[in-house]
């Protein structure tokens, strides 16, 4: 009798969130303008755990955008 071999299934890869995406946010990924981080605030991503590295890069740009508009004098964020 032949056995038959269970295929298994590909690890996803949790360190590239776009394994995981459909071609519709792959797109709006792609087309968001991200602003470049100061070297301090790279420096305190990569001190985070790396389960929680997303989540701090992601509040890191929002703060990065809030310090160029500040510093511009705008009295609102400009869209993304």
């Amino acid at each position: 009798m032949k056995k038959v071999e269970k295929k298994a299934k590909p690890e996803q890869n949790t360190l590239n969130p776009f394994t995981s995406m459909s071609a519709l946010e792959k797109l709006k990924a792609q087309q968001e303008v991200k602003p470049e981080l100061s070297v301090a605030l790279k420096l305190e991503v990569s001190r985070m755990p790396l389960k929680n590295r997303a989540h701090g890069q992601e509040v890191a740009e929002t703060l990065e955008e809030i310090l160029q508009a500040t510093e511009k004098g705008l009295k609102k964020l400009p869209p993304r």
